[in-house]
């Protein structure tokens, strides 16, 4: 008898460990990917924009040249991690920090 009173531990602790959490506890996250380039037509009407939330993943992917491609030609990007104002004036300047650079 002992080990089926060992088996019934062990399932109700794991009852406990996978049914017993507050479900606002658990971590919930989305993954969003953007392909940073002149190509993209998300970029097209001005309006694009990503709601990225706190434990949010956001994949940038920057633009990829199979051969060389001369310095005037070659596109490069600049995100900036701001502030709200920076962001509603649109000025990195304001309290903000280069993130990446592409």
């Amino acid at each position: 008898m002992p080990q089926v009173e060992a088996v019934l531990v062990l399932v109700l602790l794991v009852g406990m460990c996978v049914y017993g959490q507050d479900p606002a506890s658990k971590v919930v996250s989305d993954r969003y990917a953007v392909f940073w380039n002149r190509t993209n037509p998300k970029f097209y009407r001005g309006d694009y924009h990503i709601d990225v939330c706190i434990n949010d993943y956001l994949d940038v992917y920057c633009p990829h040249y199979a051969s060389p491609v001369s310095d005037d030609r070659a596109e490069r990007y600049i995100l900036y991690m701001v502030n709200y104002d920076g962001y509603s004036s649109c000025d990195h300047t304001a309290k903000g920090f280069k993130r990446w650079e592409c």
